[in-house]
């Protein structure tokens, strides 16, 4: 099973967990699917949910060697693990095991979905983002604002200001369940729409329009196998997606 795939931010990498060795593991490939190479090594124990650093050197992910799920990070060429959190103890951003979701921002260090909150965290403790919920965020391409769905069962798409603010809700029609089924680019958001006949979407961001790019049927997966984020070609990253075999 392969699934929550991550384009590196320059578009020539590939993230994704995997369970192709046995438990899941988060591996690397090339955008074609050659070169592929696994970056975790926990025996039974899972590991998943990758983020790339803005610059493309790091991957942040989720991983629970020692029972409780912890957030880790590695070069993405690999190497040593260094650890970032200490027992998250989350069952919030549950994908079918516990886990939790982090990522390198721009400009405030780690961010990290825990207990239904987006939290940031630089050198020092935790700083809370989101105040009515929080869930599998994305920082925009630009850092300026924090993109988010608020759980496995809610419906919509949220966005807030990095550095603070009000919450907005973006897009009412991503349904709950499919919180993986988006992705964002410079201009606007590349989104699942079931709301008549499934269809991939793209809302501007400028004009707040929703118009369709294709007809889809309806993802029988539910949860982050959806849609990859991709930084480096940011017009269109649907084109781009290949199936790693």
């Amino acid at each position: 099973m392969q699934s929550g795939p991550q384009f590196s931010p320059d578009g020539s990498k590939i993230a994704f967990e995997s369970s192709r060795s046995g438990a899941m593991k988060v591996w690397v490939c090339g955008r074609d699917g050659s070169s592929l190479m696994q970056l975790t090594h926990f025996g039974p124990s899972q590991a998943g949910t990758p983020r790339w650093s803005p610059d493309g050197q790091q991957i942040v992910f989720d991983a629970r060697p020692a029972g409780s799920v912890d957030l880790y990070v590695i070069d993405s060429q690999g190497g040593p693990l260094r650890r970032l959190t200490r027992s998250l103890r989350t069952k919030t951003c549950q994908v079918g095991r516990e886990t939790a979701v982090g990522y390198i921002t721009h400009q405030i260090g780690l961010a990290v979905g825990t207990s239904g909150k987006c939290l940031r965290q630089g050198s020092g403790s935790p700083v809370q983002v989101t105040h009515h919920g929080g869930f599998a965020a994305f920082e925009s391409p630009d850092g300026k604002f924090l993109y988010y769905a608020k759980g496995l069962t809610v419906a919509g798409l949220w966005r807030i200001p990095t550095n603070g603010g009000e919450e907005v809700e973006i897009i009412g029609s991503l349904e709950a369940g499919y919180w993986g089924y988006w992705a964002v680019v410079d201009n606007g958001i590349y989104h699942l729409d079931t709301t008549r006949e499934p269809k991939m979407a793209f809302f501007d961001i400028t004009t707040h329009s929703d118009t369709q790019v294709f007809r889809s049927g309806k993802p029988s997966c539910h949860g982050s196998g959806g849609i990859g984020r991709l930084s480096g070609q940011r017009d269109n990253p649907l084109h781009t997606i290949r199936r790693v075999k």
